[in-house]
């Protein structure tokens, strides 16, 4: 999909983990990089409704966050934090760590597109360190896969 869109001049960003290098059984293996937030593309155009209808008619895109009308829109500092974050591995999978979450918990979205929005936990990851949230896109709850750095207690 990036490629389309590049195609059409309308910049993309795609972030990704960082590739890693990781032993099993005694064998070196790479993990390559996979999309933080998968099934998102963060794009940059003017808000217009020809924009809008013109990236609904692309392939495998199903809406807009926030709707054709009112997209959502994140300012160029929270872009520039969240890509700064996955240059520095934050979002790259560790070693597990302690959380005090629970499931069905309210939390709120800290970081990536979804930041400040409520959520609600339905499962957790602990090998993986992902949580798997419901937030409240398009006036309904929509899954969302994130790690656990990017959610906070309420």
């Amino acid at each position: 999909m990036e490629k389309v869109l590049s195609a059409a001049d309308v910049e993309s960003l795609v972030v990704m983990t960082n590739e890693r290098r990781v032993w099993k059984r005694g064998r070196s293996c790479i993990i390559a990089s996979r999309p933080v937030i998968k099934g998102y593309v963060l794009v940059r155009c003017c808000p217009i409704p020809a924009a809008m209808m013109g990236l609904l008619q692309v392939d495998d895109v199903i809406d807009i966050v926030g709707g054709a009308i009112r997209p959502y829109r994140a300012d160029a500092d929270s872009i520039s934090r969240f890509k700064k974050m996955a240059a520095e591995g934050k979002y790259d999978p560790g070693t597990p760590k302690a959380h005090g979450f629970k499931l069905k918990e309210k939390v709120r979205v800290t970081d990536g597109p979804f930041a400040s929005f409520p959520a609600i936990i339905v499962a957790i990851d602990d090998e993986k360190a992902l949580v798997s949230v419901e937030v409240d896109i398009f006036g309904r709850p929509t899954p969302v896969h994130m790690h656990l750095d990017q959610i906070e207690k309420m």
